[in-house]
């Protein structure tokens, strides 16, 4: 059943990522000649509007196919002269209109990411409360007489919901910060310097960051939001995860992250089944993470991912011609080569995760 789950919500994360496209395309007039639910053999089909909706027999996501798309990113002079006269097709329309177009799938990750973390805030997150473990010696917390059991219910005027909320704002502060404490039935308004520790990163560096020498209660709790409340939280999670991605991305890159740590479609639908059996906010939580990654992941200037079709008209927009059909070819080739040898090796780290003993 979990299995069953897992692959149902990263088909329609697919699905929904289409449907970016799809609207924006149609918005901008050009003709959407297929929207297919799954890939393959139709299984079933119909006509509306002069588009064929229909359903596949690999119920694996999903795709559509704009009027002139294909001979827009095959680059073919030839075929592309067919199509590009009639005002409906995606090769007639001006190069910010196919840009739009281009990006709305990627925009619809974002967007389904931020509603799956707008429905974990209103269900409830299950966090570590904002309530003192132990005190390091020697550091301000002490020295300014905070106590292991305190709870602290606000910084700089700011109410804290979570131990995760005011580690953030006391890494981020600058110069002194306030406090407002509870010790037992006492309220205790204290002033205090951070000072600068060394420790690691969730990459596993060793960073520099301001401390007050205090670790959180071995304790958890839910916390919900409502209103307003919960789309502020929902939006600073979609931009947390967004700024983690893009990290993971950077330190890949420049080889901090080994290719140990690249996974695929395979260890995401292993992990996603454990949790759709055990933890349903967990497991939504997770659900708007991978559709945020696979948003990003699409925008990644690689031919032929959304991003590098972009590129190549941006390319086209600013140089005011197209890009050589050879090149543009050679490009699109090498960067199915690159994502294919990605996948291979995240295929073969998630198989070796899930057989080590």
């Amino acid at each position: 059943m979990g299995l069953f789950a897992a692959l149902i919500i990263l088909a329609f994360f697919i699905v929904f990522h289409e449907l970016g496209h799809f609207i924006v395309a149609r918005m901008c007039g050009v003709k959407v000649e297929v929207f297919s639910l799954g890939f393959g053999k139709k299984l079933l089909a119909f006509e509306y509007k002069g588009t064929q909706y229909a359903i596949s027999v690999i119920p694996l996501g999903g795709y559509v196919q704009l009027k002139g798309q294909q001979e827009a990113f095959t680059h073919s002079k030839q075929s592309a002269g067919l199509e590009t006269n009639d005002k409906d097709s995606f090769l007639a329309k001006s190069p910010w209109q196919r840009i739009a177009i281009l990006i709305a799938g990627s925009g619809f990750n974002f967007l389904l990411g931020f509603l799956l973390y707008l429905c974990v805030c209103i269900y409830g997150i299950t966090s570590v409360p904002p309530i003192v473990g132990e005190v390091v010696d020697s550091m301000p917390a002490q020295e300014a007489g905070i106590s292991r059991g305190d709870r602290i219910l606000n910084i700089n005027s700011v109410e804290i919901h979570t131990w995760e909320e005011f580690s953030k704002i006391v890494q981020d502060s600058e110069g002194m910060i306030s406090l407002r404490v509870q010790s037992g039935n006492v309220y205790k308004d204290i002033t205090l310097m951070p000072r600068l520790v060394e420790s690691k990163n969730v990459f596993g560096e060793l960073v520099w960051h301001n401390a007050i020498g205090v670790s959180a209660a071995q304790q958890v709790q839910i916390v919900r939001y409502t209103g307003l409340q919960a789309i502020i939280k929902a939006w600073e999670k979609t931009i947390e995860a967004s700024k983690l991605i893009l990290q993971s991305l950077q330190k890949l890159i420049s080889g901090a992250l080994g290719v140990q740590h690249i996974s695929s479609v395979v260890g995401i639908t292993h992990t996603m089944s454990s949790l759709a059996q055990s933890d349903l906010v967990v497991f939504f939580a997770l659900s708007a993470l991978i559709s945020i990654n696979l948003g990003i992941f699409n925008l990644l200037p690689i031919p032929p991912l959304d991003g590098g079709h972009i590129l190549l008209t941006l390319y086209e927009t600013i140089v005011r011609k197209k890009p050589n059909e050879r090149i543009a070819n050679a490009l699109m080739l090498a960067g199915l080569a690159l994502l294919l040898g990605v996948m291979m090796i995240g295929v073969y780290n998630d198989i070796n995760r899930i057989i080590a003993p």
